[in-house]
């Protein structure tokens, strides 16, 4: 079989001394002891290096010198003093940090898992190369494995900033130079259209006929909170966890909900969601039935609602096994609240069943925001969004093109 022009060169043993190589354009790098997790790591570092030197020239060319040795021993070129940090050291440290910095009402938030994924590709590749050594021709390399993966380029510019993010808490704490963290923030992000990385597709607002197709496969209690966060524009997060004394009902017209938790309760900002009529008359029968400080979108309700259905679409008869399980209550600790996957989920399955392509819950914001946008403007969307700033709402909101058509047919 004829040998590929370029192909990845392979992972080898050197027989006489036990160790790893690889061969790049003639430059043979030793890499450790035969099938370590350390050769591994050097050879994939090596490869990486490579591929975003465009297969021109071999791995760290121009740099100091990482790869040929003494085939008896020694290391990859990199020599680290004893009290030199590895970035593995160094990560761990972070992560420590961040586990109890990313908190909200004790529990970890997304960020924490956002944070261990964006280390990752810096991990496999320079994970025990010193941290002082990290350079923004490394921090490329990592980008460029990230590329590789197939991953958006917002999300790559996402990852590469907590990397840098990650590098100026290190200067911070002095683990590493302050130099090396103002180095790395040179590295610009990646521009639309160019640096291989694909553009993630556009979160498009969900039509109303696409909501109402997945109503008769909800539950009741589902179907409330579709209702409610289209008419509010709320976060998943905010609508599932409330309450009714959270909800002010004295307003002669309009409803004032006050979340116990919000996105940006850490920046000090506050957040009050108002509710209009059509989600009072939505709101209401919940609020009538459910005490002040049980959820009103409660799991355990929705499920038992889920079973009554499908015990009434039953068609094989019980046996008498399932009629005993049956005949005994499930005995339920207090009050459940919905969680946001869950919520997703029973979404999805609902698109499914009714044959029309699946949306996401935060789609019901997005349109939320382009019709308050279209009717009232942007500074209208921007406030019932609870955004700081208008150019995040802009994000939500789609252009009002109908307004620019009406400027053009009367100037243009």
């Amino acid at each position: 079989m004829p040998k590929l022009k370029n192909a990845v060169p392979m992972y080898r043993l050197h027989k006489k001394s036990g160790q790893a190589t690889v061969n790049f354009l003639g430059r043979t790098y030793y890499l450790g002891k035969h099938g370590s997790p350390e050769s591994m790591e050097k050879y994939d570092r090596l490869c990486a290096e490579w591929l975003a030197n465009g297969r021109l020239r071999p791995p760290g060319e121009g740099e100091r010198q990482e790869g040929k040795v003494n085939p008896g021993g020694g290391t990859d070129g990199v020599s680290a003093a004893p009290t030199e940090l590895t970035v593995l050291e160094v990560i761990a440290a972070y992560i420590a940090y961040a586990e109890k910095y990313y908190l909200k009402n004790g529990k970890p938030t997304s960020e924490l898992d956002c944070i261990k994924g964006s280390l990752r590709e810096l991990r496999q590749l320079y994970g025990r190369i010193p941290a002082a050594h990290l350079t923004p021709k490394k921090l490329k390399t990592v980008r460029e494995r990230m590329i590789a993966r197939g991953l958006a380029r917002t999300t790559i510019n996402k990852q590469v900033n907590r990397i840098k993010r990650f590098y100026r808490w290190a200067a911070e704490e002095e683990l590493v130079s302050g130099d090396i963290s103002h180095a790395l923030d040179a590295v610009k992000g990646l521009r639309k259209g160019r640096g291989g990385a694909h553009e993630a597709p556009p979160v498009l607002p969900v039509s109303d006929d696409h909501i109402a197709a997945v109503r008769p496969h909800v539950s009741p209690t589902i179907w409330a909170a579709i209702q409610v966060q289209r008419y509010s524009g709320m976060r998943s997060g905010e609508l599932l966890a409330m309450r009714p004394c959270d909800v002010d009902r004295s307003g002669p017209d309009v409803w004032y909900y006050s979340p116990s938790s919000h996105k940006t309760e850490a920046c000090g900002s506050i957040r009050i969601v108002v509710l209009g009529p059509k989600a009072q008359a939505v709101l209401l029968p919940l609020l009538e039935r459910t005490a002040p400080f049980k959820y009103l979108f409660d799991a355990h309700e929705s499920e038992m609602e889920r079973n009554m259905v499908r015990r009434d679409e039953r068609r094989s008869p019980m046996t008498p096994s399932q009629a005993r399980r049956n005949s005994r209550p499930k005995q339920y600790n207090g009050n459940a609240c919905y969680r946001q996957d869950s919520y997703r989920i029973a979404i999805r399955r609902a698109c499914e069943e009714a044959g029309i392509p699946v949306w996401h819950p935060h789609r019901l914001r997005h349109t939320y925001g382009t019709i308050t946008r279209k009717i009232f403007g942007a500074e209208a969307a921007r406030a019932g969004l609870g955004h700081k700033h208008l150019k995040t709402t802009e994000i939500y909101a789609e252009v009002n093109t109908e307004l620019a058509a009406h400027v053009a047919r009367e100037t243009g």
